[in-house]
């Protein structure tokens, strides 16, 4: 059984990577969506952000609910571009959401895609 599901937009590809998706538009935006079986405990996960955040100069981090779950959230500017994490934790496993900018909040497609991830873990 697939860790989980998405129902694409049209007209975005989606790439099998280790341990999920990367989702690519024709214009270049992506969205990745990884689930990790490290068994962390989700003060670890928010610690990986922190630190994350801390080397990048990112935002505060801070909680944000998405397909139903809560994560942690930071924004911040990696290799010249401005990019979101999403990450948090469910049954021992790590799910990172990782998106260009504040894709989630512009971007009706990447919005829609996250909206419909069903996650079977």
């Amino acid at each position: 059984m697939e860790k989980f599901q998405i129902t694409l937009a049209e007209n975005w590809e989606k790439r099998i990577v280790p341990n999920g998706v990367q989702i690519i538009s024709k214009s270049g935006e992506i969205l990745q969506i990884l689930v990790l079986s490290n068994n962390i405990t989700e003060a670890e996960d928010k610690i990986i952000l922190q630190e994350l955040a801390e080397k990048y100069n990112g935002s505060p981090i801070v909680r944000f609910e998405l397909s139903r779950l809560n994560f942690y959230t930071t924004t911040y500017t990696a290799y010249g571009k401005e990019q979101s994490l999403f990450s948090t934790v469910k049954n021992g496993h790590q799910i990172k959401i990782q998106m260009c900018g504040k894709c989630y909040e512009t971007n009706a497609d990447i919005r829609a895609m996250v909206d419909s991830i069903v996650f079977n873990i």
